[in-house]
């Protein structure tokens, strides 16, 4: 699978602790082999899942009018790297994140430049804004397309800030 694979590996919570002492009503997730456990309140722990397992967005006959949302998230992420591919032609992109209560606005570039992606696959690290406020919404925002692509599909390297 390649890239993809850093998508996979998902920590879930074992139990809650329900008691005073170190974390009352918090999960447990380990930091690491040989790290000390980290506590979550189970907003933390959702958010947390959510982002692990990174964002992304599917379109079938992408349009240079395209305005899509990839994702929400309720708390801080970065964006490390962005994967894009087509199965034919090209679409050109930009990635924007709005705020929870303007979703319709024009938004804040995350992408340096817009990111054409081909049939080859494209990626980049190249970003004007990779650290994402939260309670943000992350919208795939379609400028361009040519040779008519049939297919989209586009993945986002989410970290917590």
């Amino acid at each position: 699978m390649g890239a993809f694979e850093d998508f996979v590996n998902v920590e879930l919570p074992l139990r809650v602790s329900t008691g005073t002492s170190p974390a009352a009503n918090k999960f447990p997730r380990a930091t690491g082999v040989g790290k000390a456990v980290e506590w979550l309140t189970a907003a933390e722990m959702l958010a947390t899942l959510a982002i692990q397992r990174g964002g992304g967005l599917y379109r079938q006959v992408p349009l240079s009018t395209d305005d899509y949302v990839v994702g929400f998230y309720p708390v801080a992420i970065t964006i490390s790297k962005v994967y894009a591919i087509t199965n034919s032609g090209t679409v050109t992109f930009q990635l924007k994140y709005r705020t929870w209560t303007a979703p319709w606005s024009g938004g804040t570039n995350i992408l340096s430049s817009p990111l054409v992606a081909d049939s080859t696959g494209e990626t980049t690290t190249s970003f004007a804004n990779s650290t994402i406020p939260a309670e943000s919404w992350i919208v795939f925002a379609a400028s361009a397309i040519t040779a008519f692509p049939g297919k989209l599909l586009l993945a986002l390297k989410l970290g917590v800030v």
